[in-house]
């Protein structure tokens, strides 16, 4: 072989296992109802499976009165709450009831925005998973 280092780099880099390639996923939708569960559609915005996701950020715009709760799993089917930080400072929080950028540290199998509360209006939510 006339590069016998580069055919080196060749093995090696094709030898790093799947599982510590990062891969960014992202979703957007709206929120315009409220639930215990996502049954609804219309309750939710998620990524069901962020599966090589280390961490990620939630983006709640729009006008509305109620509470979006941040959840994520570990396992696909039970949900349970998850902490995030806002991105403007302050004090971890489970839920929002205002418009605002958050961020978290998990490793998780899914993660969503749920209206627990809604009396009016529309939560915009994007959330990105790394």
């Amino acid at each position: 072989m006339r590069h016998p280092l580069l055919a080196l780099l060749l093995v090696l880099a094709l030898a790093v296992p799947a599982a510590a390639q990062l891969v960014a996923q992202r979703t957007s939708g709206s929120i315009s109802t409220s639930g215990t569960d996502c049954t609804t559609a219309t309750n939710c915005v998620s990524i069901a499976d962020v599966y090589r996701t280390r961490d990620g950020a939630f983006d709640l715009s729009g006008t509305f009165t109620g509470t979006a709760q941040f959840e994520g799993s570990v396992d696909g089917t039970t949900w349970r709450s998850l902490t995030v930080t806002p991105l403007a400072g302050g004090a971890a929080v489970t839920s929002a009831t205002a418009a605002g950028a958050f961020t978290y540290a998990a490793a998780l199998v899914g993660v969503r925005v749920r209206a627990s509360a809604l009396a009016s209006g529309t939560i915009t939510v994007t959330i990105i998973a790394r």
